[in-house]
């Protein structure tokens, strides 16, 4: 890769109040000043790695190929988790080695991916508590300008994965998804998507399904949000291709008092 207007991407939990970010963005800059600096998000729960994880496959898919993201949600930095560079066939991650990854980087393809070590393409002196500033930013900085990823460090073959709860069935016509996200417009989203919802069912369709929040029972599955009056509650399939319980123009999480965690069942409808 060499491209010195390279997109650099930074996702982190720092929030925009202190300086972190700024020093990221002025190390990266100091290395490539042509780079394209993009915040996709500072605003992850603090810690909240699967949070992160969800949050990288809703948006890197759609940067051009070549971009480089950079991921600093990073509970254990200064222990021995990894600090890796993965190339996917469309982009490039620099991130911890905590699960971040696991939903952009399919487990079933040979992973080309190394542990950031080489001193050449790090700052001259590393922070045990800010690797975001001395490690991630300078190498996709460097990566940015042409270096292979091989460079920076050994080979890995393997990286740590979330163990992420999946839907399945619990009876006969009846699948049960877990609350993985609640947005900030307090839609609720499950780990539940179309395609699994067809082969766990065997159903062609969604047609007279029937969505059990709590004590709030929803049916049909809608389309979108003005199905309903304003201030009902719905079920859909959202943009991220997942099942959410919403309410047009309100708070779901609110009305129906769900919690990341919580179990929600789907029926099938009559066939």
């Amino acid at each position: 890769m060499a491209d010195n207007g390279a997109i650099i991407t930074l996702t982190t939990d720092f929030g925009t109040r202190d300086w972190y970010v700024a020093a990221m963005k002025g190390v990266i800059l100091s290395i490539n000043p042509d780079a394209q600096v993009v915040d996709l998000t500072h605003d992850i729960e603090s810690h909240n790695v699967l949070e992160c994880a969800l949050f990288l496959r809703g948006s890197t898919r759609y940067f051009p190929s070549g971009s480089i993201h950079v991921v600093v949600v990073d509970p254990g930095v200064g222990t021995g988790r990894r600090p890796l560079c993965v190339k996917t066939a469309d982009c490039y991650y620099f991130a911890p080695d905590n699960g971040v990854l696991s939903l952009v980087v399919p487990g079933e393809e040979p992973l080309e991916a190394v542990a950031i070590e080489n001193a050449v393409y790090l700052r001259s002196t590393v922070s045990a508590t800010f690797h975001g500033r001395d490690m991630f930013a300078p190498a996709a900085a460097h990566v940015s300008l042409g270096v292979h990823i091989k460079e920076l460090g050994p080979e890995v073959d393997d990286i740590a994965r979330l163990e992420i709860p999946l839907p399945a069935t619990v009876d006969a016509g009846v699948v049960e998804a877990e609350v993985i996200h609640i947005d900030r417009f307090g839609n609720v989203m499950t780990n539940l998507d179309r395609m699994s919802w067809e082969e766990l069912t065997g159903a062609h369709d969604d047609a007279g399904a029937e969505v059990v929040c709590g004590s709030v029972t929803l049916t049909p599955i809608s389309k979108t949000y003005g199905d309903v009056p304003s201030g009902a509650p719905l079920a859909l399939w959202g943009s991220s291709g997942l099942l959410e319980i919403s309410v047009n123009q309100g708070d779901a999480a609110k009305k129906t008092g769900a919690k990341v965690g919580d179990k929600i069942r789907i029926r099938v409808g009559e066939r």
